[in-house]
């Protein structure tokens, strides 16, 4: 990589991070280009030029925390076809599932505030990345529920879309409680210190309401 690579890569992610930072607090519409400039310590004319626009840059950053989100989940269960289907596998492959999500809250916890506000707007901006990276993986998934169910490894009768989606959202929002040190929750998992102990939790408490 050359001096002149080097510069443009830093100033990218210079205005990648600043904007992150500033969308995860205000929202989209409440920032402005300008005060995305000034934060990243780059010239205005910068950003158009990586990202086109302010819209292009808030795309661009949910875009690659979906497709990162996703790669992850897509290593999961890939080639689940080609292994035989047991309980063990099974309550393996949904704990690294739940710790997927445990460690993308712990580790990135702006881009959850951003995905956050996007879902509570109705996805204005991140509909299309959605259905195009996330909905793909979703399926593959749910393809392997259906093969735990088919094995009566896990029972039928449940919709498991629905179960997916309050895995995904009561994770995040208690997490995201226990981050506000709600009094309900002393004394409950000290995070990020119990990760372990408290994705050991989730994998007992979701297994254990779907189970054969």
């Amino acid at each position: 990589m050359t001096e002149d690579q080097k510069v443009e890569q830093t100033a990218k992610l210079d205005i990648l991070n600043a904007a992150r930072t500033l969308f995860a607090k205000k929202g989209f519409e409440a920032v402005s280009v300008r005060e995305i400039a000034k934060e990243s310590n780059q010239n205005i004319s910068m950003i158009s030029y990586y990202f086109g626009s302010k819209e292009g840059l808030y795309k661009y950053i949910l875009s690659d925390h979906m497709t990162t989100v996703g790669g992850e989940v897509r290593k999961i269960f890939q080639g689940y076809l080609d292994k035989e289907m047991t309980p063990k596998l099974f309550r393996s492959e949904l704990k690294l599932l739940i710790t997927v999500i445990v460690e993308m809250k712990c580790g990135n916890a702006e881009m959850i505030s951003i995905m956050q506000r996007e879902r509570v707007d109705g996805l204005p901006f991140a509909r299309a990345l959605h259905e195009q990276t996330i909905e793909p993986i979703a399926e593959q998934v749910i393809d392997v529920f259906k093969l735990a169910q088919k094995k009566k490894i896990i029972r039928t009768g449940f919709d498991v879309s629905a179960f997916l989606g309050i895995l995904f959202e009561s994770i995040v929002g208690y997490m995201t409680s226990n981050e506000c040190g709600l009094r309900v929750l002393k004394g409950s998992y000290d995070l990020p210190k119990d990760k372990d102990k408290f994705i050991e939790f989730l994998t007992d408490l979701f297994l254990q309401g779907i189970k054969k």
